[in-house]
């Protein structure tokens, strides 16, 4: 079992991780707009649709483990 310092510290490690991969697939977003080749403007809209999706999941998901820890409170 982990302590409880050392699990909050790798929950703000992926927290901040998250958060990251979350602004990245919203640039790559937006820049998708701005390109000529439509092939590459959908390519990209979708992996940048991907990557936000499964960073705004995943927080959820670790959010809602924070709040159970806390609820718990161990």
């Amino acid at each position: 079992m982990m302590k409880p310092f050392y699990w909050w510290l790798c929950f703000i490690i992926l927290a901040m991780l998250l958060v990251a991969f979350l602004i990245f697939g919203i640039y790559l977003l937006i820049i998708s707009f701005n390109l000529k080749d439509p092939m590459i403007v959908v390519t990209l809209f979708f992996s940048s649709c991907l990557m936000i999706l499964v960073s705004l999941s995943l927080m959820a998901g670790l959010i809602a483990r924070g709040m159970a820890k806390l609820k718990n409170g161990k």
